[in-house]
């Protein structure tokens, strides 16, 4: 069928309204409990400005993409065959979002908050199996299922974002943008979690609470000047860590060394260590220089 080209938008409080790219008519609606908008099998687009009531979006077939603006009531969008995308500016009411789940397009979901200036003091991302979540971005919250890629992209303040999922098949990546930025991160899924500071000066803590375990955050991929490994909570068993080139931090509990974390990409590495006799060995193979220093006080 034919390409549409939607926008969805809101005239005052409670008349909302439709146009599309290209038509001189439009649809103006009021006194709806919830608008359904269902597209075809063509690549299609629409925008969704602002809302008056509760949306269902089903995009239908083709690589279709959705951008939502903002929305003051809750919104769904279950998104069909295809590669489809979904940009996402401002959420001031709750919003889930549906992957089809096929085998070879991949879902994209973003959150594209790099033009604010105000800084991000409690961002989230959360999750487990095939369903997460994005918290503390936006007043709203963001949920997703079957979304195979998601990415924050945040502004020019000093963003403070925890990493915590076990999400099974979504590459998750997050983007600071200028400012100093903060990423806590205590655990990663089975995907890609990329986490770029971008511009200033960003620091990434892994907080390894007990024994590290082998290849928990192997899949970590890093840009930012220091990363913390912050060990300290571990009071009943000694660990001898190693850090490789800058690249990788392996450990060793006692049971032989495995590696930990991939830490390619950052500039600066410190391991705090527990309350036994940790051990820290620097390894370069590399012709430059390489700076260590243990602080038995840190």
């Amino acid at each position: 069928g034919a390409r549409a080209d939607l926008t969805l938008d809101r005239v005052d409080s409670v008349r909302g309204r439709v146009t599309e790219a290209g038509a001189t008519g439009r649809v103006d609606f009021e006194g709806f409990s919830q608008i359904a908008v269902t597209l075809g099998g063509a690549d299609d687009a629409l925008r969704i400005v602002d809302t008056v009531t509760t949306v269902d979006v089903r995009p239908g077939g083709g690589a279709d993409a959705v951008t939502i603006d903002d929305i003051s009531h809750a919104v769904s969008v279950r998104l069909g065959l295809g590669a489809d995308s979904l940009v996402v500016r401002d959420a001031g009411a709750a919003l889930n979002v549906f992957g089809e789940g096929g085998a070879s397009d991949r879902d994209a979901l973003s959150l594209d908050l790099s033009t604010r200036t105000a800084a991000v003091t409690s961002g989230a991302v959360n999750g487990s199996g095939s369903a997460g979540s994005l918290t503390g971005f936006t007043a709203g919250a963001i949920a997703f299922d079957t979304v195979e890629d998601v990415s924050v992209l945040l502004g020019s303040g000093n963003d403070s974002v925890a990493i915590g999922h076990g999400l099974s098949s979504t590459d998750v990546r997050v983007e600071g943008g200028g400012g100093d930025d903060s990423f806590r991160v205590t655990a990663i899924g089975a995907g890609l979690t990329t986490l770029t500071g971008q511009d200033a000066f960003d620091t990434v803590t892994v907080v390894i609470p007990g024994v590290p375990l082998a290849n928990s955050f192997t899949n970590l991929r890093l840009d930012a000047e220091r990363l913390v490994v912050d060990n300290h909570a571990n009071t009943t068993t000694p660990v001898a860590w190693t850090v490789t080139d800058g690249a990788q931090v392996d450990a060793d509990a006692g049971a032989g060394t495995v590696p930990v974390i991939f830490a390619e990409g950052v500039d600066e590495i410190r391991v705090l260590g527990g309350t036994r006799l940790d051990t820290l060995n620097v390894v370069s193979t590399l012709p430059s220089d390489t700076d260590g220093l243990v602080d038995g006080n840190r």
